[in-house]
């Protein structure tokens, strides 16, 4: 047991990727509908790495700038403003391309004898 855990300890993160949807697709096609038990684990993979997204980008950030020398940093703010606008701009691109090859939310119907009150808005005591 100790030479597989050192084993695993030793493999390239690819590997242990690589690995792990090989073993998730397997399991998905022989069990079918029964794998839905492992559904919590997912969810918690998945807000564990939303977790982590956040002060990864803020501490890379700050490390990036501590290392760099102060005449290179409006030089490097406007890098990441040209690579911000171009890969929004990508994702913008990849996004309108896609709605309209698969055209989503066609044929789909809304039951429109539902009805709803809007609540009043509350009026502050504090006047302007």
């Amino acid at each position: 047991m100790k030479r597989i855990w050192r084993g695993y300890i030793d493999a390239s993160l690819i590997s242990k990727i690589t690995v792990a949807l090989i073993v998730g697709i397997l399991v998905g096609l022989l069990f079918g509908e029964d794998t839905t038990v492992l559904a919590p684990f997912g969810d918690l993979l998945l807000r564990l790495l939303q977790f982590l997204i956040v002060p990864l980008i803020l501490f890379t950030l700050i490390v990036g700038v501590n290392q760099t020398k102060l005449g290179n940093l409006g030089r490097m703010g406007g890098k990441v403003f040209v690579y911000y606008i171009l890969s929004s701009a990508f994702a913008i691109i990849v996004g309108i391309t896609v709605t309209s090859i698969f055209d989503p939310g066609t044929g789909m119907t809304l039951d429109t004898n539902e009805s709803f009150e809007v609540p009043e808005t509350p009026v502050s005591s504090v006047s302007y």
